[in-house]
């Protein structure tokens, strides 16, 4: 018996070091700093989870399991299984058109297919991160009345007043910026156009059809889209802007810019935990959630990787990685990563741009066996 106490206290002191290791670049964040919330799931169990830094400076919340984090482009692959649930049930299909649901769009919106706005191929300019489209909708806003004076109040651009000047300022170029599948380019405008789209043919807001189809489903309660409407959440994070790290300069950063489909989704730890649990081993429609997760190939090519359904696809020695990140309009910064062959699944979501990660060999030598 004392042997056996020797020997798993041993293990033991070994594992701990090893977490150590490899979550050192955490360490520096502290009561002075924003932070991160980590998780790693192995099948349906969180088997290491930790909470670093303040969900808010100045009131000196720190960070926990119930931070509520805006988890941005992470949103994209939930707004792909909506499209997909509602292909399967033949209320759309991904060969359908823009011109289709746009008929009084340019000619051109009858090449972009939906399966074109969930792999990145439709050529239409991202209207947060191109310079000019972004120039023209900051143009169109400014000429709606009492808009600038609302904002400058704090407060919103509602969905739909962004929706339709997006849409708008699609329909007056002249053509795509490539031509449809010709490759890809990554843009926030085409999930923007999807989930209009879903929210169209399904009769149902968006936000209430995720909540119906992904959320409730696999009790993800503490999980719902941004809205104009959504009462504050007593243990929401704040986003930061990082002036300098090295001195604990952070700025608070707010946005007033309300979407759905290419970001916007709040959430937990806990709560993603759980949605990460059901792509790894899904608690329902395992043959739909299985296809989700290997589908045909799109042929696109984002950054040098694979490409499908709202994620990243990274091919290892044994086995595939599926990913993505987001950074959302508040500056929150988030990640994570599955590997089904594993049933290991990583979870990172802070309060700030933070680029610093253990690599998916160190989480897989700990909990890939």
């Amino acid at each position: 018996m004392k042997i056996f106490s020797q020997l798993f206290f041993i293990l033991n002191t070994i594992t701990l070091t090893v977490h150590a290791n490899v979550f050192d670049d955490f360490k520096g964040l502290n009561s002075q700093t924003p932070g991160c919330a980590i998780g790693v799931v192995k099948k349906d169990k969180l088997v290491y989870e930790n909470y670093f830094g303040q969900a808010n400076l100045r009131y000196q919340v720190p960070i926990d399991r119930r931070t509520v984090f805006n988890l941005g482009s992470i949103t994209k692959h939930f707004t792909a299984a909506l499209a997909l649930q509602l292909e399967k049930k033949g209320q759309i299909s991904l060969n359908d058109s823009l011109k289709k649901y746009y008929p009084q769009g340019p000619n051109w919106f009858a090449d972009i297919k939906l399966h074109h706005l969930i792999n990145h191929q439709s050529g239409l300019p991202d209207y947060l991160n191109d310079d000019k489209t972004r120039t023209v909708i900051v143009k169109k806003l400014s000429k709606i009345p009492h808009l600038l004076e609302e904002i400058v109040v704090g407060k919103p651009i509602t969905r739909d007043v962004a929706l339709n000047n997006v849409i708008e300022a699609m329909m007056e170029l002249p053509a795509p910026s490539f031509k449809p599948s010709e490759k890809a380019s990554y843009s926030n405008t085409g999930y923007l156009f999807l989930a209009d789209i879903i929210e169209t043919s399904s009769g149902i807001p968006f936000s209430d059809l995720a909540q119906k189809q992904l959320f409730k489903p696999i009790a993800m309660t503490s999980t719902e889209f941004v809205s104009l409407m959504a009462i504050e959440i007593p243990w929401s994070a704040t986003g930061y802007d990082t002036l300098n790290a090295s001195t604990y300069k952070y700025r608070r950063k707010s946005s007033n810019l309300i979407t759905h489909g290419s970001g916007g989704l709040l959430s937990t730890l806990p709560d993603f935990v759980k949605w990460i649990s059901h792509l790894i081993k899904p608690k329902n429609d395992e043959l739909f959630w299985n296809t989700f997760l290997n589908p045909v190939k799109s042929g696109s090519k984002l950054f040098g990787e694979d490409y499908n359904n709202g994620m990243f696809i990274k091919h290892i020695e044994d086995g595939v990685i599926y990913s993505h990140s987001g950074l959302s309009t508040d500056s929150m910064g988030s990640y994570f990563w599955i590997s089904p062959v594993h049933k290991v699944g990583y979870i990172q979501l802070c309060n700030f741009k933070f680029d610093k990660r253990p690599t998916v060999k160190e989480i897989l030598e700990i909990y890939g066996t």
